[in-house]
Order: structure tokens, then sequence, then C-alpha cells
């Protein structure tokens, strides 16, 4: 068992590296181990040096020190650089099960550390409520992308008693979301909350009911699931089978940070949703329109069922990372680092590479919505 001496460097503060750098740094520090941040020299006298997967130096580093074992947090496959990064890391940290899946053919060292951001707060008090906050935290992406289910689920729910559409992201820099959004009505009211750190406990305790999008659309599921029929097999195809997009990135991080405020969950079957939410117990999975309409007036009518799930779903969180944290130690103390290359990996990496585009989404016309609300923020702030 080696004496550990580890570096962590990430020169920029992100969701991903305040987990995997500056979070991992303070609980390394709390578990007396010898561990530096952000030290760009005598990369000698370490073990292990902890990078985030967009770094730019990790080829120079690794040849000028071919001893120092190189972990890789959060990889990307969306440049060639960044590919390469992947098969040089002695071990690789990802947020999920879905993302190990996805990299194993570019490195087989590979460990699940989910992305749960340390959040150190008192649990929301669940009182019986006429007027319910139903509320998102998160990327824009997930807004514009809500399947339509939720959207109705959440008019549904409207028509019965009066509710607010809290949505927290960052409008300043990425503009009001204008796509996909529940039709308003008497009941219903959407406020779009600037994210910011000072302010985000505040506005995550007016959420009586958390809501995790994490599917992708997907246009005219009907007849994808029509021509994607391979003929001449026996498998009974029918039209209700599910149909199922999303990120290789996906993870379960967003609802962490529900839960950590003693808030109840809703989310989509994803491979990550499904590992941690145990339906009905600590939250719930839903994707029809009718499960996420029942599931909205169960929680909506039961004030102490909003109660005993946040509180299951707390206490589940708090054992993964104690759990996850435990692993951690246990894979550096007992490091094992295989020779195993896998070239052809290396290259289906490259193909997919060239068939990444990118949505043009920007037009004239939507950089213009992005400038206007920046703007009208900026006048907010004067008055």
């Amino acid at each position: 068992m080696m004496n550990l001496k580890i570096l962590m460097n990430s020169k920029e503060y992100t969701p991903a590296s305040r987990v995997y750098i500056y979070e991992l740094y303070e609980k390394f520090k709390k578990s007396k181990l010898k561990v530096t941040l952000n030290k760009y020299d005598d990369y000698k006298v370490y073990n292990y040096l902890f990078l985030m997967g967009n770094d730019k130096n990790i080829k120079k580093i690794k040849k000028n020190n071919p001893e120092l074992k190189i972990i890789l947090c959060d990889p990307k496959q969306s440049s060639k650089q960044y590919i390469e990064n992947c098969t040089l890391a002695d071990l690789l940290l990802v947020c999920s099960n879905e993302q190990r899946d996805s990299f194993l053919r570019l490195n087989n060292n590979i460990l699940v550390y989910p992305t749960y951001p340390d959040v150190n707060v008192t649990l929301k008090k669940h009182l019986p409520k006429k007027k319910l906050t139903i509320g998102y935290h998160g990327n824009k992406v997930h807004i514009e992308g809500m399947h339509e289910n939720i959207r109705k689920g959440i008019e549904y729910i409207s028509e019965k008693r009066k509710i607010n559409l809290n949505l927290i992201y960052n409008v300043a820099n990425l503009g009001i979301v204008k796509k996909n959004l529940p039709q308003l009505n008497a009941n219903l009211k959407v406020n779009h909350v600037q994210w910011n750190i000072k302010t985000f406990e505040r506005e995550m305790k007016k959420i009586d009911i958390g809501i995790v999008p994490s599917l992708l659309p997907i246009k005219n599921p009907y007849k994808i699931k029509e021509i994607s029929m391979i003929n001449n097999l026996n498998v009974n195809y029918e039209p209700f089978d599910y149909l199922l997009r999303y990120k290789s990135s996906n993870n379960s991080g967003r609802i962490s940070v529900f839960a950590k405020y003693g808030i109840p969950v809703i989310t989509e079957p994803t491979q990550s949703n499904c590992e941690l939410i145990k339906h009905g117990e600590n939250g719930f999975v839903c994707y029809s329109f009718d499960n996420w309409r029942y599931t909205f007036d169960l929680l909506s009518k039961n004030h102490l069922l909003r109660k005993i799930i946040s509180r299951n779903l707390n206490n589940d969180v708090k054992k993964i990372e104690k759990d996850s944290f435990k692993n951690l130690l246990r894979k550096l103390r007992r490091f094992d680092r295989s020779d195993y290359k896998n070239p052809e990996g290396f290259n289906e990496a490259i193909e997919d590479l060239k068939r990444y585009k990118y949505q043009r989404n920007y037009s004239f016309f939507y950089k213009f919505l992005i400038i206007l609300s920046k703007i009208k923020l900026k006048i907010k702030k004067l008055y």
C-alpha cells in the first residue's frame, strides 16, 4: 500500500471541476492525505495527478513524468485531443455507468464517482399548501428538450390548483427559454430564475416538487419505430414500445441536489436515474403523460408523502457519496493499471467524431433574444 501524495489541478471552476477537483481536495484533506491544489510544477513528488477531461497538457506531463499516475475526471470524446487524453490516462473518473460504458473502448480502467456536489443545508419542511411550486434546476437544454408528457402533466395539475413553475438556469448567458414550455392558464405561472450561487439556496427552498427531465427529444417517434424495425425477426414489435434517447454523459447529479434540500423528485427513465430512484420509495420515475399526471396529483395532495419520499432520497444519496469516496480511496491505495490497449476503440471514437454535428441553434434572431434578455436583467438590477 503506497503513501499517497496527490496533486489536483484545474484552472476552471465548473460544475464538474467543483466536484472532482475542489470538493475532492477538501475530502482528501479531511482524510489526512497529502494533497495539493493547483500547483503546476515538480510533478515528480506526487503519486497521482487529477486533471479534467479537457486538459491540454496531459501528453506533455505524461511524457516528462512517466511514473506519475494521471486520473482523468469527466472525460470527453468531442475532439481528437480529448480522445487521446482518455488513452493516456491511468484511470478515468466518470459520473455514471452510462459514461463508463461509453469510454471502455478507450480505457478499461474506469471508476464511477457520481457528480454529487457538497450541499450543507437544512431540509425543507413540507406543509399542507393550496399553491405549489414545481421546480427545475440545471442546464437550459433540458428545459428546451422537455418531453410533452411533462408539460401536459404540469398543465393538468394546474387545472386543479395554483402552480408556480420555477426554472433555475443561467438566463443571463443563455437567454430565456421560449420553446417547449407548458401553456399558461389562470392557475399556472412560469418564473425564469437566474442561477446565482448566493441566491440558489433561497430559490431551491421555494420548491415543493422537483422535476429532472433527462431524455433527448425525438422527432416523429412513431415513424422512427416503424422505419427502424428489422424484417424477418420474430420480436413482436409494438407501436407502444419505448423509444428513449439520452446522453452518454447522463448522470443523477441534478437529482442529488434536490435530495440534499429535502425536495421530492420526479424524473425520466435513464440508467442513472433508475439506479438511484426506487419508484414510490425515494422518488418517482415517469415517462407517459398518465404517469406524470398521476404522480403530480399524488404528491400535490400529500405533504407527508413529499416529506417521506424526500427524506428517503436524502439518506440514499448520503450512502452513495460515502461508498463512492471509500471506493476511490481503495482504488488509489491499491492501484492496478493493466496495459490493455484497444486501438480499434480509438479508431471508432475518431469515426464517431466525424459524425459529430453541432446544431445550428444560434440564428441571428436567437442571438438577438439572448442579448435582449441580458439587457432586461441589467435594467432590473438598476431598479
